[in-house]
């Protein structure tokens, strides 16, 4: 099987980066800037420093040409880990990039490695099952 080298410039900071690699299998994994058994090689090329501060750290990752490298900007000022409000929001960015995305899996690594994020997913599918369905609210509160 032929591999693929990825070049990714992760920036730190209030807006960081994140990134994941999906497989052909379908499973998401999270990239750390280490190798991942059985998905990637990886090492950091270059760390580039403002002020005495590492600014960003650009990675080489040799991965399957089958295997999908996906990176998105983190926003901790609105407290935002992943590209979107919900799970369908989350799925479909990730699917756009990765159409054998396990939806399964991804639910899996979500709440396994992101806690905080699947809990502000529930909450907001049960906030929007809450106004979709007047007759249950209506009962609630009676």
């Amino acid at each position: 099987m032929a591999s693929k080298t990825t070049i990714w410039d992760q920036y730190q900071g209030l807006r960081a980066e994140s990134a994941m690699l999906v497989t052909p299998d379908g499973w998401p994994h999270m990239f750390e800037g280490l190798p991942i058994h059985s998905v990637c090689q990886a090492y950091v090329n270059k760390c580039y420093e403002l002020n005495g501060v590492t600014s960003y750290l650009r990675h080489i990752i040799v991965h399957n040409e089958d295997t999908v490298f996906i990176a998105w900007r983190k926003d901790w000022a609105a407290r935002q880990d992943w590209p979107a409000l919900s799970w369908d929001a989350a799925v479909k960015s990730i699917a756009a990039k990765a159409p054998l995305l396990s939806l399964k899996a991804f639910e899996a690594l979500v709440r396994r490695d992101h806690r905080s994020t699947a809990a502000k997913f529930d909450w907001y599918a049960s906030a929007i099952a809450e106004f979709e369905n007047p007759l249950k609210r209506k009962e609630k509160h009676e």
